[in-house]
């Protein structure tokens, strides 16, 4: 993953470019200046090579991104160093478990429609990469459903029940309380921060025309509008039924209903509303990056603050299934099967989650550059983690972007 082609041509590219306009070179504090290899890694020709950031290492070999972040506290960093650090030991995490569950789907599916092994002389031990092994194994994933459907009778659709993720906004407050240029800074609240759209909580009120209530296979949501999972009611389309809803859907949904226009009315108990309520909403969360704070931060700062937010975001796994009008083919059995089982850490790859890693990748990436040239001002553990950090972050970010596209190549191929 770290390691593959693009991904260090890609690291090369952006430290040589970001490096030509650092002065660090002359920091006598590092004791040499920085060095970008053929391979894209940086490195310093003196002591500060050998001091290394045996915390960042620890880190990014973490569970979890959350994990991550605790094996960064207890460094003594300045604000800015120490989000981004943060963040980018979060990203590295983010990716090894976004290849690692996202092949092990795609090959799942493989093994279940008996797809020949075209993957395995893609990936590493074959000399190959990990994002290579992806693609090849998602690929085929793809191309063997899409047949599948395309062959069989009837039509089909993807329900989906769940799947929203919500970003971590005390860990993101957190880190920007070191990023104030000057005093302490109010985090304000989350409905001040989240845009309205992606403003999810208890509505005991209406939710607004266009919003959506967010159904689940547990509890599932009043519904007037399209209908994401199983419609029970009436399906206002001809060719549809309550089970495979193109159209309207009247009655409850198990997954994320998009209101119609005009209508009005409670999602129901214990289901989140998004798009606006019309009193406040209880217990409200974010499902997008929250907004910077309106007191004054550090813009790069304040970027890995967002991202280390969106990393540590908690996420619903979905429920997701092959729904047929009437029942599922004979000959689709076997892509329902799959699909129920392989599927959601896919879809999850390529809607919510995937979107939110996404961003904090492109962010963290772009941060990576400006460290890169900021490395002149620190010295110390503060420039040997930052050096760390920034050695990963394009390489990480690229296969992140692997990931959630070979997700999405799957799902869409399911009919998501």
């Amino acid at each position: 993953m770290v390691g593959s082609r693009s991904g260090r041509h890609a690291r090369a590219a952006l430290l040589t470019l970001a490096l030509c306009t650092c002065a660090c070179s002359s920091n006598s504090s590092s004791g040499g200046g920085p060095v970008v290899d053929a391979g894209g890694d940086l490195s310093f020709d003196g002591p500060i090579a050998a001091q290394g950031c045996s915390e960042f290492t620890a880190a990014a070999a973490a569970s979890s991104p959350s994990a991550a972040a605790a094996a960064i506290s207890s460094l003594l960093l300045d604000g800015r160093t120490k989000a981004f650090v943060t963040a980018a030991a979060e990203l590295v995490v983010a990716s090894t478990n976004a290849d690692s569950s996202v092949l092990f789907a795609c090959i799942g599916i493989d093994t279940d429609l008996m797809v020949t092994d075209t993957w395995t002389a893609k990936g590493p031990n074959a000399g190959g990469s990990l994002d290579a092994e992806v693609t090849e194994a998602c690929t085929q994933a793809a191309a063997a459903i899409s047949a599948a459907l395309a062959a069989g009778s009837g039509a089909c659709g993807l329900a989906v029940s769940g799947g929203q993720c919500v970003v971590d906004a005390s860990a993101q407050t957190f880190y920007e309380g070191g990023c104030a240029a000057t005093g302490s800074c109010q985090p304000g609240s989350i409905t001040s921060r989240c845009p309205p759209a992606d403003l999810a909580g208890q509505c005991s009120g209406t939710c607004d025309p266009n919003g959506t209530c967010e159904g689940t296979a547990s509890v599932s949501a009043n519904c007037q509008g399209s209908c994401a999972g199983t419609c029970t009611g009436t399906c206002s389309t001809a060719t549809g039924s309550p089970v495979f809803c193109g159209g309207t859907c009247m009655g409850t949904c198990d997954g994320d209903c998009k209101l119609a226009a005009g209508a009005m009315f409670s999602c129901g108990a214990n289901v989140p509303c998004t798009g606006g309520c019309s009193v406040p909403l209880t217990n409200p969360q974010c499902e997008a990056k929250l907004a910077p704070p309106s007191c004054p931060l550090d813009a790069n700062c304040e970027a890995s603050c967002q991202s280390v937010g969106e990393l540590q975001a908690t996420c619903e796994i979905p429920t997701v299934t092959l729904q047929c009008q009437g029942t599922v083919p004979a000959t689709l059995v076997a892509v329902a099967k799959t699909i129920a089982k392989n599927l959601p850490p896919l879809v999850m790859g390529a809607r919510a989650q995937g979107k939110l890693a996404l961003d904090a990748a492109m962010a963290t990436a772009t941060e990576g550059v400006n460290e890169a040239s900021n490395l002149g001002s620190l010295g110390g553990k503060a420039l040997a983690c930052t050096v760390a950090a920034v050695k990963v972050t394009a390489s990480a970010s690229a296969s992140i972007n692997v990931s959630v596209m070979a997700s999405a190549s799957v799902t869409t191929a399911a009919g998501g």
